[in-house]
């Protein structure tokens, strides 16, 4: 049996959205960008979802970012760093412990396919070992940033890192929480640059 021909008429018609077809993807991140903007507190429209279109306005402690930092020169270098200590206990977790640290992963058993990669592609050449130690020596690096600062600090990293209470976004605002968190960022941000510096 073959494939039952469509005819142009059988096609599902795009719909139009101002004055141009339209995607289903573009709507669906349309709807996400629109959830984004009403959780942080300004009306949906283009400005608004163009603003909360980076990774950062996905996330509390993003949010918190954008609402407090006097620039989006500051949000990104303050959302790279966050981002390099979260990619350091991730990595570390699930190369060495084999924990997401997410409870949603604890359920699901990962079992490993055989998987080949373009030859035209750069690749990592590194065995398992190799990329284990790595994840254990950043993840040492990531800890001694964090050993110059208090345990206070300390706690809210990892407490924001793993998404557990306190909130750090509640009403359309940060809370309590969520500023010292940003308090805890820009001080790992400033120890980091002038280890950076200094080496």
């Amino acid at each position: 049996m073959g494939v039952p021909e469509l005819h142009v008429s059988d096609r599902p018609k795009p719909h139009r959205k101002a004055g141009r077809f339209a995607r289903k993807a573009d709507d669906l991140s349309d709807a996400a960008l629109n959830s984004r903007c009403l959780r942080f507190g300004i009306a949906p429209g283009e400005a608004a979802r163009k603003a909360m279109r980076g990774t950062e306005a996905g996330s509390p402690i993003g949010m918190v970012m954008l609402r407090m930092c006097a620039s989006a020169d500051e949000v990104a270098r303050l959302w790279a760093v966050w981002q390099g200590f979260c990619a350091a206990e991730q990595s570390y977790r699930l190369r060495y412990l084999g924990q997401s640290g997410n409870p949603k992963g604890a359920s699901i058993v990962m079992v490993p396919d055989h998987v080949e990669a373009d030859k035209h592609h750069t690749i990592d050449a590194r065995t398992n070992d190799q990329k284990d130690r790595d994840a254990v020596d950043n993840w040492m690096r990531w800890r001694g940033y964090l050993g110059h600062l208090d345990r206070m600090m300390q706690g809210a990293l990892h407490c924001a890192e793993r998404g557990e209470r306190p909130d750090l976004w509640e009403d359309r605002a940060p809370t309590e929480a969520g500023i010292f968190a940003l308090t805890a960022v820009r001080a790992l941000s400033a120890i980091v640059e002038r280890k950076k510096s200094a080496a």
